[in-house]
Formats: structure tokens, sequence, C-alpha cells
């Protein structure tokens, strides 16, 4: 019977999170500035597992193994395994800058060979995740393990995780790193690469997201016809026909995704009437926008009503006491009417919105220090959640349009 190992190392998920965080200090609109973030990353995992916010295109998740066969065929282990899957990566963009009319979903694009969140770095927990990569360890660790293949002793290993040694040594000769079913890639890879998937590589990804994702809203909206250009997964047509469980996620997802929107522009709003050079236009344009939110949950607002917060709570599995009892009071707030109507000049709320973000940000709460308040641009929050959904969305776009041999350029 052949032996299974696994081990659980944080770091690089870690590193991929403050890669999250860093991008989203250079989009405004994706800041979390009232620490809604374990909510968010919650549903975003569990609806659409292996995805983050720094991935492009899905044939990424077929680069990156590629190129690591690469290095393992020229028997590079350690630091020269590190250094030489740097060097193919790069040599990935240059091919793909070269290959591919479209050049919008190329990791390093721009930085070419000063990137410094590469496809590895991004794509590799989902690559775990889909069990195209077979253990949970991290990049640095791999990158020992490859010294498995000339039987090294176990004191050439500088693993994370070193007390699982004796294991992985006891069982080197029957350990596969890589998906056994893993698709080859084109003889002139990386010189010829492209973004676009052919029909065995969709049919492939394909098969991994159902059968490692299983029981989740990606693998089972992948088998759903295609609906192109929905913002919002609860938009797609046909999510109707999933299973009660992953329909009852959607629609968690829906209502606090409603629910919290209308915060993120009081916040805003806040800031902007807080703002001394902030022009009345600026003002005037959250405003228009919390009018609108309104309406929508006044059309939604039965549903929200209905809404089993129990269930979501447990669904979330997030126990921090604080989120929830500011989730739970800005609820509250925006059913009811007599705040609803005036939520824009509602103490209740103003007040709520300003205690959760000194909670959150101490210090540096913009609402309270105007050295904080002078660094902002204009956008903090402001855009509506998605969990992640235009990632996937993409991803499904390239498997679908493959498998139906259309070409696509984005």
């Amino acid at each position: 019977m052949q032996s299974v190992f696994s081990w659980v190392d944080f770091s690089e998920s870690d590193k991929n999170r403050m890669h999250e965080i860093i991008n989203s200090l250079s989009n405004p609109n994706t800041r979390d500035e009232l620490g809604i973030a374990p909510i968010r990353d919650s549903f975003a995992n569990l609806m659409f597992p292996g995805t983050n916010t720094l991935q492009t295109r899905i044939k990424y998740m077929l680069f990156v193994p590629w190129l690591y066969k690469i290095v393992e065929n020229e028997k590079l282990t350690g630091k020269n395994a590190a250094e030489r899957i740097r060097e193919l990566e790069i040599d990935l963009i240059d091919a793909l800058k070269k290959n591919n009319s479209e050049q919008n979903g190329i990791i390093g694009q721009r930085a070419g060979a000063e990137i410094t969140r590469t496809p590895a770095d991004v794509y590799w927990t989902g690559l775990r995740e889909w069990r195209i990569l077979n253990g949970d360890f991290s990049r640095r660790d791999f990158h020992e393990l490859l010294k498995i293949y000339k039987k090294s002793a176990a004191e050439d290993f500088i693993l994370e995780n070193e007390y699982l040694l004796e294991n992985i040594l006891n069982y080197k000769d029957e350990i596969q790193l890589w998906d056994p079913n893993l698709i080859e890639s084109p003889s002139e890879f990386p010189e010829q690469a492209v973004l676009n998937l052919n029909y065995y590589q969709a049919d492939y990804l394909k098969e991994k997201i159902k059968k490692s994702c299983t029981q989740t809203v990606l693998a089972e909206i992948i088998d759903l016809p295609y609906d192109q250009g929905t913002d919002f997964v609860w938009e797609y047509d046909l999510i109707n026909h999933l299973d009660q469980k992953l329909y009852n996620q959607i629609q968690h997802a829906q209502n606090f995704a409603d629910l919290i929107y209308g915060a993120h522009l009081l916040y805003n709003l806040m800031l902007a009437q807080k703002d001394q050079n902030t022009n009345q236009e600026l003002e005037d344009d959250y405003l228009n926008l919390i009018n609108k939110w309104k309406v929508d949950i006044n059309d939604r607002k039965k549903y929200l009503k209905s809404w089993d917060l129990d269930d979501f709570w447990l669904t979330a599995a997030v126990n921090d006491i604080k989120l929830k009892s500011f989730v739970n009071s800005w609820y509250q707030i925006v059913l009811s009417d007599n705040y609803l109507k005036q939520i824009e000049n509602s103490d209740p709320a103003r007040n709520l919105i300003a205690e959760r973000e000194r909670l959150i940000k101490g210090q540096r709460a913009r609402l309270f220090s105007q050295k904080y308040l002078e660094k902002w641009g204009g956008a903090s929050s402001a855009s509506k959640l998605d969990f992640r959904w235009q990632i996937a969305e993409t991803f499904i776009r390239n498997i679908k349009f493959a498998l139906e041999g259309v070409e696509i350029d984005a």
C-alpha cells in the first residue's frame, strides 16, 4: 500500500496574503478599512478554492509545473533550483509577450526581470488545493525535496519541517511530487507559450477542479452552460441548479455584499466630508451611490429580513466577536426604515463606522487622524465585494471556450 504524507506550512500562503495586501495598497477600492476580510476570504475560499486576487489566467496552473519539470530534468535542487525557476519564469514572460497579441493576463508583463511576485508564488497554493501538486509544502521545501532524486542523505536536507525528514526519506521512492496524470507540456515550451488553452489542457483542468474541489461552487458551476459577463456569481442565470448547500453559500455572500457595501460607502462619504481638500463633487458622488444602494436594499429587503444570520455565521466560520457585533449592528440599522432613509446623516450609523475604523486601525484611523486622512486617495474599499468571482469567472471562461474551440484574448 502506498504511503501518503503531507505537512502544513503556512509560509507560502502567508507570503501570498502579504502580496495581496501590498497589491490592495495600490488599488484603494480593494482595501479592507473596516476589517471584514475574514468573512470575505472565508466565502471566497468556500466557493472558489485555489484562487486569489493576484491570479490572471488559468493556464498558469500548467505553466508552473511545466517549468518545474524542466528544473527536475536538469537535476537541480535547493538554491540552484530556486534560481533556475526564476530564470525560466522570466523567459516565460518574454515568450508570452512575443506570442500573445493581447498582453492582458501576463504576470510580469511590465516588470519583466524585476518581477517580485512570480507565477509560482501566485499559483502555488492553488496547485496544492487542486492536487496538481502533491503535498502541502512550501516552495522552499519543494526545492529541497528535489534532492530525493539524487538519493541524498538526511543531512543534505534543509526543510522547514525537519521533524518529517525520516518519514520522507523512508518513502522517497514512492513519492510523486506532481499529479501523475499531469498533461505534458508542448515540446517547444516555454519558447512558444500562449495563454489560451487547447482542448486537452482545458479538459484536464476541468477534471482536476471537479475531483479536487468537490462540492464547491467552482466545481459545480463549471458544468453549467456558460453565462458570459456577469459581475457577481449570484447574477449567473443557472445558479438555482446548484444543490441547496452551495446555493445557500451564494445567497449568504450576496446578502453580505449588499449589506456591507453601504457601510463602505458611508465610510468614504464621512472621509470626503472630513477632508478639507475634497471637492463637493466627490461628496455628491458618494451621496448618489448611497441613494442607489438604498434603492437596492429596499428592493431586497424581504430577502434580507428573512436572512438566517445564525446560518450565515456558521457558514462563514468566523469567531471574531467584535466583527460579528459590528455586522449584526449594521444589519439592524440597515433594516430599520427610520435609519435607512437618512443613513448618511444617522448618528448611530456614523458612530458605528467610526468606532469600527478606530478599533481596526488605531492611531492610523483616518476619521480620527488628520495625518492619515491626508493620505486618503478619494476611495477606500469603495467597491462591492465579488468574493474573487472575477478570477473564477475568467478561469471558467478560459476552460469553456477552449472546450468549445473558441479563441479568446483576455
